[in-house]
């Protein structure tokens, strides 16, 4: 017989950490007997509770438990009447991250009253998240969105372009990060392009507009 694990799916993080329910379906010949859950919940790979009336070939469930922020190991050992105890093939893994992701500072672009003197810009930032999933941002001014939500690589720097016509005025940079447990932070930075300034002597410059 064989024993499938349904949930917590593999690799998955999850957001809570109360009311966790542990799913499993046990199939295949013989009279199942018992299933055990086996987890590292606190710390060691040991059995968790035992259920002694099993359904075959339907969702049967351990739990709920209520755990702790950390990444976990389960697994259900299931024997029959004639003395056989298979586990599922492979352990399953699970987290949990109940903290959200941490931009601390948007390094560049720089924010107004300073003022850049180029349409190509540098995002550059710091995070701080051990399990991030994925990062974007949008630009927007008062009236309009100058660059929609775009996905940035690994979370890391990136460059982006203003579109002739949109400098010479205030622009909003909005960057979120989102790491596998769906927990989000956003910080916003106004910037200001002046490709005009007579104080730009490069287009990397940036000046001080006061």
């Amino acid at each position: 017989f064989g024993i499938v694990l349904v949930s917590p799916e593999d690799k998955i993080y999850l957001n809570y950490k109360n009311n966790i329910n542990f799913r499993y379906t046990p199939d295949g010949l013989g009279i199942i007997s018992n299933c055990t859950l086996y987890g590292n919940f606190n710390g060691t790979f040991i059995v968790n509770e035992t259920d002694n009336v099993v359904v075959k070939g339907a969702q049967n469930v351990f739990g709920p438990l209520n755990l702790s922020e950390g990444n976990y190991l389960w697994n259900v050992l299931c024997s029959d009447n004639a003395g056989n105890a298979n586990y599922a093939f492979t352990n399953f893994r699970h987290g949990i991250d109940l903290t959200n992701p941490v931009i601390t500072n948007i390094t560049s672009p720089v924010e107004y009253p300073k003022t850049l003197c180029s349409r190509s810009v540098s995002l550059d930032y710091n995070l701080n998240e051990t399990n991030k999933y994925y990062c974007f941002y949008n630009i927007t001014n008062s009236t309009s969105i100058i660059i929609s939500d775009t996905n940035i690589s690994s979370c890391g720097s990136t460059t982006f372009n203003i579109n002739s016509g949109n400098e010479d005025r205030d622009l909003t940079l909005t960057l979120v990060a989102v790491d596998k447990a769906g927990n989000s932070h956003t910080l916003t930075k106004i910037f200001y392009i002046d490709t005009d300034n007579s104080s730009c002597s490069n287009s990397n410059q940036t000046t001080n507009d006061n």
